[in-house]
C-alpha cells in the first residue's frame, strides 16, 4: 500500500518523528498522573502499563467507526505511527491528512497537559 500524500523521505521522517515525540510526551504525562494517584508502585506500573497496551488491544476488537477512530487519537504507544499515518491519509476525519496530524497533536498536547497539571494538583494536595 502506496502512501497517497507526496513527501519526500525527510518530509515523512519528521512527520513520524514529530508523532512519536507527541506519543512519548503523552504516555510521560500518563504515567506521572498515575504514580501521583496510586500509593504502590507495582499498581503504578501495572495501571501505566495498562495505559499502554489496552488501547492496542481495543483497536483491534473495533476496527471502524467512531471508537476506533477516538483509540486512534489517543492510543499512546509509538509503535503504530506508520499506521495512524496511513489511516489519517485514507480515512481521517476531516478529509485533509495535515488538518488530520494537526489535531491529533493538538488533542494529545491538550490531554497531556491536563494529565501534568492533574499531576501537579494531586502533589500539592499530599504536600499540604
Amino acid at each position: 500500500m502506496a502512501f497517497p500524500e507526496k513527501m519526500t523521505l525527510l518530509g515523512t521522517f519528521i512527520n513520524l518523528v514529530t508523532y512519536q515525540f507527541i506519543g512519548l510526551i503523552l504516555i510521560t504525562a500518563i504515567t506521572i498522573l498515575i504514580s501521583s494517584k496510586v500509593k504502590s508502585p507495582l499498581t503504578g506500573f501495572a495501571l501505566s502499563a495498562a495505559s499502554v497496551f489496552v488501547p492496542s488491544f481495543l483497536m483491534d476488537i473495533f476496527q471502524a467507526g467512531i471508537p476506533h477512530k477516538v483509540l486512534s487519537i489517543l492510543s499512546v504507544s509509538t509503535a503504530s505511527t506508520p499506521n495512524i499515518m496511513l489511516k489519517l491519509a485514507y480515512d481521517g476525519f476531516f478529509g485533509s491528512f495535515w488538518v488530520d496530524g494537526l489535531v491529533i497533536v493538538m488533542i494529545r498536547l491538550a490531554f497531556a497537559f491536563l494529565c501534568l497539571y492533574l499531576a501537579y494538583l494531586s502533589m500539592k494536595r499530599v504536600s499540604q
